[in-house]
């Protein structure tokens, strides 16, 4: 896991304003069903996606909170 991932996720959890993911939305080839391109965000999907499947544990968190100051 790398830092940046384990500090997106630290900043989503202390209620940091985290900037929406946009994807771009269009119909998949011969029409079988729709396909998102993430076309801003894709970081802090991959954050909260590693967060979900326990890639970063709550421990990692708390150490980031304890280490890094907050400004």
């Amino acid at each position: 896991m790398s830092r940046q991932l384990e500090l997106s996720a630290f900043s989503i959890f202390q209620n940091f304003y985290v900037p929406p993911i946009l994807f771009c939305i269009r119909e998949g080839v011969n029409g079988d069903g729709i396909v998102r391109f993430c076309m801003d965000g894709k970081q802090r999907l991959s954050s909260i996606l590693a967060f979900i499947d326990g890639q970063v544990s709550d421990f990692d968190l708390i150490a980031i909170a304890e280490s890094e100051p907050c400004f």
